[in-house]
């Protein structure tokens, strides 16, 4: 199955919008900022 299809099912099924609606730009930050695993999911769930 896509990975998009997948993370958005996954966010829709916990209910979180926030996640679902900035995913993408936060981990394109995430990469440009050189952040490990655990940083990109603080600041992922800072988000929501």
């Amino acid at each position: 199955m896509d990975t998009e299809i997948l993370l958005n099912h996954i966010v829709k099924q916990l209910r979180m919008p926030t996640i679902g609606k900035q995913y993408r730009s936060i981990a394109w930050e995430a990469e440009e900022r050189n952040l490990s695993y655990k940083q990109f999911l603080l600041v992922l769930l800072e988000a929501e």
